[in-house]
This record gives C-alpha cells, structure tokens and sequence, in this order.
C-alpha cells in the first residue's frame, strides 16, 4: 500500500509469474485432485491419440469427406436431405459432448471450505507474508472482438488471485509479450473502426472453411483439444479451425499493429487483396 502513489505494474494477460505463491498453487492442486473426474478422460484420450500416431509412422492427417457446402448453414450435402440432417444432428452431439466434458462439476461447499483453509495456511508463505503485485496494477487483456485493452485492478482481483492453468501462461511472461500488448492497446484506442464480435466456440461442430473437424490435423481429438483448436478469424470472426487460419496479416483499421490469424475466406478474399497488397 506504500508504493501505490509511487509505482505501477502492468500484468500481462495470464502471465503467471505475478500470480506466483504457495498458496495460490496449493489451492490450484487442491482443485485438480478434486476435478480429476473431469480432466482424467481428456488426458486419456489424448494419451491414447498419441500412442496411436506414433504406431503409424506419425503419418499424415487428411481432412474428412469434404462436404460441398457447410451444412448447418442450410445448404444440402451430397446425398440429399437425409445425409444433411444426419450431419447436422452429428453437429449437435458432438456441441453438446464438447459442452458437458469442458464443463466442470459444481464445487461441493465443504471442498471450497477446505481448499480455502489450505490456502489460508502461512505455514510455507516467504516470512509469514503473502505475495502481492506492489503499487497500482494495470491488467492487459483481450476484449470478446479480439481488441487489447488496459484496466486497473485491485491487488486481490479474481484476474489475479487465482492460479491457473494455460497454455500461454509462460510465453506471457517474455518482454516481447509486454511490449506487443502495449502496442496493442494503444492501436485500439486510435483504431478508427472497431473488429468483428467473434463467433461463439460453440457455434458450430465444423470449420467454417473446410467443413471438417476442428481437430482433423491434430494428433489429439480430445473435448479439451477441440477447444483449443478452434480459432476466430480476426477480420470477420467467423469460427476456424487452425489450419484453416494459419495465414496472419495486419490489420491496422481494427487496431493490430501486429500480424493477426486471419482464415482462407478473408486471404484469398479478391476485395481484400489490393489493400493488403497496398499495406504490405
């Protein structure tokens, strides 16, 4: 509290570095052990994905049967509507399997009492002391559109006083990170038109580009890994899976000063061609 009028300190997204104490990291395994139904079949499908491409000489993936057209945008398959309603009620199952196993059981009130007094215990705390950001805090993250924008939060922020688990919670950390989320925040506030709201991770079963699995070019096909790789597009929004969108390209007009995942629809996009051409 000393240092508030005097330093600020920015947080990066997940950066797990300042979110680092032994009580934050005893009450994020306490929650593991209790979630293990959760997350244990997940680990085990993909451990088993794994086993099962190496088996194969990690031979390449190949898309599913490519569909003329999406089919739950109402257009027909090939094999008539029958094949088109057997598609789309995959679609949905497949939505609901993805739902329910990402979804995690409620936390029983005599478990959150209990990890809560795991992580009240000082006993391994540096000094008895528990660890804060000192001076004001600014938090960096991403908005629903895909813009960067600066807050200031408290020091026990539920942003920050949690410990938890992803997959960019180290490569946060690097300067560069820092430095491009400054950027990114400061082209936002002086974009002059604002990026698309992206499409919900539970929108569709399928790419909106190849009409395939999300997972199709992964060696996991987990609930977890279909969750992950799923990406927005950052010029329309629209839901794609990663190979589908592993071209990037600035786009300054929405506030990203740096290359951004755009999918095929957008780059190969005629009308888009000459600006980006004009850019580069």
């Amino acid at each position: 509290d000393d240092l508030r009028d005097h330093a600020v300190n920015v947080v990066f997204q997940d950066d797990v570095v300042p979110r680092l104490g032994v009580a934050r990291a005893r009450r994020l395994l306490f929650f593991l052990e209790h979630f293990e139904q959760a997350w244990r079949p997940m680990y085990e499908a993909d451990k088993g994905s794994a086993a099962t491409r190496v088996q194969n000489v990690w031979s390449p993936n190949y898309r599913d049967q490519v569909h003329d057209v999406i089919a739950d945008a109402g257009y027909q398959i090939a094999g008539g509507e029958e094949a088109t309603a057997q598609r789309i009620r995959a679609g949905k199952e497949k939505l609901a399997w993805i739902q329910s196993s990402l979804r995690f059981p409620p936390v029983p009130p005599e478990v959150a009492a209990m990890a809560q007094e795991a992580a009240n215990d000082k006993s391994l705390e540096p000094l008895h002391c528990p660890l804060y950001i000192p001076g004001r805090i600014v938090h960096i993250t991403a908005l629903p559109n895909g813009a960067y924008e600066a807050f200031f939060v408290g020091r026990s922020h539920d942003a920050l006083d949690n410990l938890q688990i992803y997959t960019n919670m180290v490569s946060d950390h690097q300067s560069a990170a820092y430095r491009g989320g400054l950027e990114r925040v400061l082209a936002a506030r002086r974009a002059p038109a604002q990026p698309p709201q992206w499409e919900s991770f539970l929108a569709t079963a399928y790419c909106r580009c190849c009409a395939s699995n999300f997972t199709w070019n992964s060696t996991f096909h987990s609930a977890s890994q279909e969750s992950v790789s799923r990406k927005n597009c950052r010029l329309c929004g629209r839901l794609v899976c990663s190979t589908c969108s592993s071209h990037k390209v600035v786009l300054s007009h929405f506030g990203h000063p740096l290359p951004e995942r755009i999918c095929d629809f957008c780059y190969y996009d005629p009308e888009l061609l000459l600006p980006r051409a004009l850019q580069s």
